[in-house]
């Protein structure tokens, strides 16, 4: 028996809950510590647990971390002197921790470095960046803690929470979610030719310019003045029908993010299929009303699979109630 903790936006925590019996019918919710946010018991191996669950591609899912050892927040050397005596010689760590209501960023910051010094005392080498293990802290009244494979964890940000700078040209959140999409799915990808599907004001079409795309930008309304200045940006001052009324060519990434309902969304990302390249990649946005989440993706779906692979569907950190669906085209 194991226990681990899972993240997920709160306004999707029933249908997380869905995915997670999937791997084990039988889990139980130990402790709710905060909206999307809770303790699980699971008659499975933390490793067994997370080959199931991935192996299920779960949408909603942000995040796990074993958490089958607890203890009080003065007695932080007990998480470094268990990791020492699970670490391999030679392995890199990272220590990720989060806390609850009543801890802020300088308890965490603290607790992180007085870990973190212990274990390095002893020849072992912090990394941030692909770590070898992460030692996970939940710090709160009690502190939840564990050691896993980054892989293990679904993600390797704390708590699946993806952190951007945000640059002086950043225009909005939405920027974000483009962002994490091509990190996690378009790492391959080489820059060519973009679509932007209602492109306006312009958050995604600057993104994909500014990594090297020569970029269409489709929408009646205007870009921001600063994004039509840039040289690698043409603006279609029309609707995405009419743009597609004549040959347009292929492109190595299509994306849509715009206000519609999934269904009209999914039509139009249908109708650009045939304007994939081959090994081109699609980012859709699905966004999603209050009730009944499940039924309005399925129909998004039903349209989609006709015209695409479905690469990934994924509730992402920076998404809020919406998913966006990676595409790609059909083999």
């Amino acid at each position: 028996m194991s226990r681990f903790i899972f993240t997920c936006q709160p306004d999707a925590v029933d249908l997380t809950l869905s995915e997670l019996k999937k791997a084990d019918a039988a889990l139980a919710v130990v402790k709710w510590l905060e909206p999307g946010l809770a303790v699980c018991e699971t008659e499975l191996t933390f490793e067994d647990f997370s080959a199931g669950i991935k192996a299920t591609e779960p949408v909603f899912l942000r995040h796990i971390c074993p958490a089958d050892l607890v203890c009080a927040p003065e007695e932080l050397e007990k998480i470094s002197a268990f990791a020492l005596s699970r670490l391999v010689p030679g392995q890199s760590f990272s220590v990720q921790v989060r806390a609850l209501s009543g801890f802020d960023a300088a308890a965490r910051r603290a607790a992180a470095e007085k870990i973190g010094t212990l274990i390095e005392a002893e020849g072992y080498t912090s990394r941030r960046s692909e770590p070898d293990a992460i030692i996970s802290v939940m710090l709160g009244e009690e502190v939840f803690y564990g050691i896993s494979a980054p892989e293990d964890n679904l993600s390797s940000w704390p708590g699946g929470m993806r952190r951007f700078a945000k640059g002086d040209s950043t225009a909005s959140r939405a920027e974000f979610k483009l962002f994490e999409a091509l990190e996690l799915y378009g790492r391959d990808l080489i820059p060519g030719r973009a679509l932007d599907l209602g492109a306006a004001p312009g958050g995604w079409t600057r993104v994909l310019a500014e990594k090297g795309f020569s970029v269409t930008a489709v929408d009646p309304a205007n870009l921001a003045p600063e994004v039509l200045a840039l040289k690698a940006v043409t603006h279609f001052k029309g609707t995405s029908q009419q743009y597609l009324t004549e040959p347009r060519g292929k492109f190595d990434i299509i994306v849509n993010d715009m206000k519609l309902d999934i269904h009209e969304s999914a039509r139009v990302m249908a109708e650009c299929a045939g304007n994939l390249s081959e090994n081109g990649i699609g980012i859709m946005t699905f966004k999603l009303r209050p009730k009944k989440w499940t039924a309005q993706i399925n129909s998004g779906l039903s349209v989609l699979t006709k015209h695409y692979r479905i690469v990934a569907l994924r509730q992402l950190f920076h998404n809020r109630s919406e998913v966006t669906a990676i595409l790609a085209p059909l083999e």
